[in-house]
């Protein structure tokens, strides 16, 4: 059962972690794409001013801890216009407050724009799965090298991108793996555990070996180390499934377990 003190446990993991995700990024990098990271009452505000992608431009935790106000969304919104980002994503949990927040995105453009699915589970044993892949922490340089690229490759991020990710590997409260089939790493993913919450990121997977079992694997591996390390309860987050476009993350998620904690709104706000 989702109480609410879960419910704030799975919604200040993912915050801690995307904003310690910004700090790995280091001083090279962060000039680079414009890299920034701050809080907002309890948001955690991230810019990435020459990444057009609205992951990386994004707003988690508005009026989550503490009450929003329209200064605060002003505030937002100067934020990324003077950095000169075209567009960027507020995303909103259902015990935000005040209820009008969405009434004051409105009438400042802020339409909204899809939704992701926030998924939750214990750390009881997952599931079987089949796969001929080995599952793997990341260890040497070629390793972590490979970790980044195929981050980036199976997104289709810039190249660039790869150093952030693999900055993550052997990072306090950060967990990295490859998915081998024999010597060639062909998925990654990684976990951010803090206190006795885990949570699950980057699963990504070379376009020629989806659907070998890599992502459920992975889960797996990452449910039992997140048992090992003390964790009570593991969170995700991942593209709503429709009939329009099915979710075959979504799928591989609820396979192992997981249940949907509840349907997270995106908010667009783009420059005129």
């Amino acid at each position: 059962m989702l109480t609410t003190t879960l419910f704030r446990s799975i919604a200040s993991c993912e915050i801690n972690a995307w904003q310690d995700m910004y700090n790995a990024a280091g001083w090279d990098l962060s000039d680079q794409f414009g890299i920034k990271v701050f809080s907002m009452g309890s948001a955690c505000v991230s810019l990435a001013r020459n990444i057009d992608i609205l992951g990386f431009n994004r707003v988690i935790g508005l009026g989550l801890f503490q009450t929003a106000s329209e200064q605060m969304v002003d505030d937002i919104i100067s934020k990324y216009k003077t950095a000169g980002i075209k567009r960027f994503f507020i995303q909103i949990h259902p015990e935000a407050a005040p209820p009008k927040l969405k009434e004051w995105f409105e009438s400042r453009k802020i339409h909204h724009y899809n939704n992701w699915v926030k998924l939750y589970r214990g750390v009881e044993d997952p599931p079987d799965t089949e796969t001929e892949l080995e599952i793997r922490e990341v260890q040497d340089k070629d390793e972590v090298d490979r970790f980044g690229e195929i981050i980036t490759l199976s997104f289709d991020w810039p190249a660039e991108m790869r150093q952030w990710f693999e900055n993550l590997v052997g990072r306090k409260c950060w967990k990295t793996y490859l998915a081998f089939d024999g010597d060639k790493a062909v998925a990654a993913a990684s976990m951010y555990v803090k206190d006795d919450c885990g949570w699950l990121s980057f699963a990504s997977t070379l376009p020629d070996y989806r659907g070998k079992g890599a992502q459920t694997a992975l889960i797996a591996r990452r449910i039992r180390d997140a048992a090992e390390l003390g964790c009570k309860v593991i969170t995700v987050e991942t593209a709503e499934d429709s009939e329009e476009k099915r979710s075959q993350s979504l799928q591989n998620i609820q396979k192992m377990g997981f249940e949907v904690a509840f349907v997270r709104p995106n908010f667009l706000w783009k420059a005129e």
